[in-house]
């Protein structure tokens, strides 16, 4: 059987068209290394940051909650989520992708999970942000990546076929939730990494993605 042609690009945007400096943003603002990486690790992984991601939490919320859990980072938290701008770093030469990809014909689309305060703060105004036309952010409509259903939700909103796409994420487990719900999927490794698929992409065309997109 033929296989379809490729037409749709959708990204994550987190770890693939920005990515994030916990640890510099915080040794920036004075606090010695070891701190910085103490913070990063527990605000990171603890699951009540998630809850933002749900859309169940704003930013004040997550942080009265975590002051609670961690009372000796209080101060270090309130500096780094009063400013939470500083936190997203620009990748301009993906961006610049984006912009050849849609110039050569593919639909552009995002697909994260991210807090509203947060997606306004990093992605609502980024210039990449022109070559969107459509996207899906998991505290609208209180889904999260990997969740089966999201890719779903995603593709019927987008109104296209999970076989003429390709979705490109940095988390192994949802690009494998992706495949498994009809979407070709991406695992992203580094920024590196990225900036090597999508300039073959550009050069190569479709044949050229990696072949874990269709296991």
């Amino acid at each position: 059987m033929e296989r379809a042609m490729l037409k749709n690009l959708i990204f994550d945007v987190g770890g693939v068209l920005l990515e994030y400096q916990w640890y510099k943003a915080l040794t920036d603002l004075g606090y010695d290394e070891t701190e910085a990486q103490e913070v990063g690790k527990k605000l990171v992984r603890d699951p009540i940051w998630p809850m933002m991601d749900y859309g169940v939490m704003t930013i004040d919320e997550v942080r009265e909650k975590l002051k609670l859990v961690y009372p000796e980072l209080e101060e270090m938290m309130a500096e780094i989520l009063k400013n939470p701008k500083v936190l997203a770093v620009p990748r301009p030469e993906i961006w610049d992708q984006v912009r050849r990809l849609k110039e050569a014909g593919y639909r552009i689309f995002l697909l994260s999970n991210y807090g509203e305060e947060l997606w306004e703060a990093h992605v609502a105004h980024q210039p990449f942000m022109q070559h969107v036309e459509d996207a899906v952010i998991s505290c609208r409509i209180h889904m999260v990546k990997p969740q089966r259903r999201i890719y779903t939700y995603a593709l019927q909103k987008f109104g296209i076929r999970g076989e003429e796409s390709v979705f490109f994420d940095d988390r192994p487990e949802n690009t494998l939730a992706a495949r498994k719900a009809g979407l070709p999927a991406v695992t992203v490794s580094s920024r590196e990494d990225l900036n090597r698929i999508l300039e073959r992409l550009l050069e190569e065309g479709e044949e050229s993605l990696p072949e874990e997109r269709r296991a």
